[in-house]
This record gives C-alpha cells, sequence and structure tokens, in this order.
C-alpha cells in the first residue's frame, strides 16, 4: 500500500522491493492511485511493472483531490478483500493506505508498517494543512498500534519506535539501489569534476549551504563547477540566491530529470552532495540520495548526521563534513575536485562494498525473512 502513483518517488522504496520479490516467485500487488501531484493530475495508467500487479483503486476526478479519494478507499478495501493477500505492507500510513487495517480486524491478515521518515515532521516544515497532518498522525498511531512488526529505514526510527511500540518486533533496512554499474576509469565531461545535487527542493536549509560553500569556493577556484538536479516550491528562491552571490556561471539548474537520463549530466568521480542539518527529520530520514550517487559513481559528500557517515563507510567511500560548517564544506569540496587518487579509491570501496549492503537485493532478501518471519508467527 503506497500513497503516490506508482512512477513517483515516494513509490520508489515498495517498487524496488516489488521487484526482487516477484523475482524470487512471489506474487506481490501494489496499491498506488491513478493521479496525484506526483503525476500533475494525469492518470498513469499502468496495470503492471516487471511481474507486478498494479492496483488503481476508483479515484474520482474534476473533483477537489481529497474528495476525490474518498471513493478510492472504499474501492482498495473491497479489492483486498477479493485477493486476500497474505500480508500487506503498509508504507507512509496515512488516510489512504491505513483503512488495510481492516483485514487485519476482520482477517487477521498480518501488517508490516514501513516508513523511512518522521513524515508528520516533515509536513509540519512544508506546511501542509493542519487538518492532513493530524490525519496522518492518526493513521501512524494506527499503524505502529494494529502491526505485527515495524520497519524503520534508519536506526533513529528503531530507537522511537522501540519506546513507542514496545514488546513489538522492530527491525532496521535502509534504503538502497540498483548497483550495476561496473568500475570504470573517470570519464569526466569535459575533463571537468562537478559538484552534484539530486533532489526534491522544498526546504531551505538542505540545499543552502551548497551556495555559501561554492562562495567561498570560486575565490580559490573559480572554474569550479555545480549541477542542481530536481524540482520544488524553493527553487526560484535558489536561482535568486545563485545570482546574489554571482554564481551563474558556476551553477546550472536542470529541474527534474528523470532517473534513467541522469548518467547523460552526470561522470564517474563526480562529488555528489547530501549535507544534512541536524534535524529530527534529517536523523530519521534514510536519504535515498546517497545510494543514488554511488549507483552513478558519484562520490557522497555527507554530513555527520543520522546514518549517514555509516552509508558513507565512515569516510572509505565518501567525505564525511561537520555539521554546520560551510567553511569546512568548503574546503572539502575545494581538496576532493582535484584529488584523482582519493576519488579513485572511494569510488572502487563504493562498488566494493556498497553493491553488496545496500543493492536492493540485499535489502529485498532481509525484508523477505521478516515477512516470512510476521507469516509464520500469524500461523502459530
Amino acid at each position: 500500500m503506497t500513497s503516490g502513483t506508482i512512477k513517483s518517488s515516494i513509490s520508489y522504496r515498495p517498487l524496488s522491493f516489488a521487484r526482487r520479490l516477484v523475482e524470487k516467485g512471489h506474487k506481490v500487488y501494489i496499491f498506488a492511485p491513478r493521479f496525484d501531484k506526483y503525476s500533475n493530475f494525469n492518470d498513469v495508467k499502468l496495470t503492471e511493472i516487471d511481474g507486478i500487479k498494479i492496483v488503481r483503486p476508483f479515484q474520482l476526478a474534476k473533483v477537489p483531490f481529497i474528495v476525490g479519494l474518498i471513493p478510492y478507499i472504499f474501492s482498495s478495501i473491497f479489492i483486498l478483500f477479493k485477493i486476500r493477500p497474505d500480508i500487506i505492507h503498509i508504507y507512509k500510513p496515512n488516510p489512504i493506505t491505513v483503512p488495510s487495517l481492516i483485514l487485519k480486524v476482520i482477517k487477521n491478515t498480518p501488517i508490516v508498517f514501513d516508513t523511512d521518515d518522521l513524515d508528520t515532521k516533515v509536513m509540519e516544515i512544508e506546511k501542509s494543512p493542519k487538518l492532513l497532518i493530524y490525519l496522518v498522525y492518526l493513521s501512524e498511531l494506527l499503524a505502529s498500534r494494529y502491526a505485527n512488526a515495524i520497519i524503520c529505514g534508519s536506526k533513529y526510527l528503531v530507537s522511537i519506535y522501540n519506546k513507542k511500540s514496545k514488546n513489538k518486533k522492530i527491525y532496521y533496512v535502509p534504503n538502497g539501489a540498483d548497483f550495476h554499474y561496473t568500475p570504470q576509469p573517470q570519464k569526466l565531461i569535459n575533463g571537468k569534476r562537478k559538484v552534484i545535487f539530486i533532489g526534491n527542493i522544498n526546504r531551505i536549509n538542505i540545499l543552502e549551504p551548497f551556495f555559501l560553500a561554492f562562495e567561498k569556493l570560486i575565490k580559490k577556484n573559480k572554474s569550479v563547477k555545480g549541477i542542481i538536479i530536481g524540482d520544488g516550491k524553493f527553487l526560484p528562491y535558489f536561482k535568486r540566491l545563485s545570482k546574489k552571490f554571482n554564481l551563474t556561471n558556476n551553477i546550472t539548474f536542470l529541474g527534474y530529470v528523470q532517473q534513467q537520463k541522469l548518467k547523460n549530466y552526470v561522470s564517474t568521480g563526480d562529488l555528489g552532495y547530501c549535507y544534512m542539518p541536524d534535524e529530527p527529520t534529517t536523523r530519521a530520514c534514510s536519504s535515498m540520495k546517497v545510494f543514488q550517487y554511488m549507483q552513478l559513481g558519484i562520490i557522497p559528500i555527507v554530513s555527520n548526521v543520522g546514518d549517514l557517515p555509516e552509508y558513507v563507510f565512515n569516510g572509505k567511500a565518501g567525505y564525511i563534513v561537520g555539521n554546520n560548517n560551510i567553511k569546512e564544506l568548503s574546503n572539502t569540496l575545494l581538496s576532493a575536485i582535484n584529488n584523482d587518487t582519493a576519488i579513485k579509491s572511494k569510488n572502487l570501496f563504493c562498488f566494493t562494498h556498497a553493491k553488496d549492503k545496500y543493492s536492493w537485493d540485499t535489502l529485498t532478501n532481509n525484508l523477505e525473512k521478516i515477512d516470512m518471519e510476521v507469516y509464520e508467527t500469524r500461523q502459530k
């Protein structure tokens, strides 16, 4: 059960798990809206992906979006009773995913609650409607209470739910990537190493240090280039900031780029920005960026926050910078840009180790074990 259209970033984690589960012989259905803001409210007419059945419960169009989801809820419950699943995964509990709990109550269907962020806190930061935040909060309470097990994407979330949900089995399964690339010499576009950001631009304090560091960086190296890949409500703010700091010749804004086309704009040996502020939401999240960078042969630069240092193997597969330290960030970028030896070493380490620990194949093996344990416990 996911709350975003099947091609949206919010469905990436469940879709990645589902692909591997199907390869292992399981039959998997993903319940996803027909249209939403992630699809620009265009109907995503997909009913199957790589053997995964995409279930599209009934949605009303030409009415306010929230109103149109009311029949979606009843339709999804009806379809669930028809399918009779052996186990239900609720990814990010909210008003359209949590009603599936009714099968736990009526048919004792095992429920796994899967989360990789503090969603209500993120919604507060992004100033979502208060009623919607409250409904998501209630959904999380219900899911955590009635789920047979809880899967957390970060160790910080594990600590939170261990306190909230005592006598409940809590598991740690971070996000990952498809590590299908092979080690290769650094192939830099125009012979230049770039600093890359990939992600949503809906918060100022995540991306602002990028520009503050670049302002210092170009005073020592005027040729350094940065690329911002992504969209969001604060994109205009950062375009203005780029002009204010005279960075228009150094930083390029590409907007949203499809996953399969990213390789056209980045190179093996580029640097990937994932410098997060030290806040509950960033400590709790399992950042997709780091794994996405490593998947593309990009070396991550992370802050010393949450699980980020662990993702880069405490510096062996990336660079770690102290939190809230723009000077250190700028100096690290300057040092890394021309350090071919260090970049090659980190890239090779990433290929050798990250693909084993953080590939979706490995993570899905862990997920499958959790599912089997939950199902067998329920059967007893």
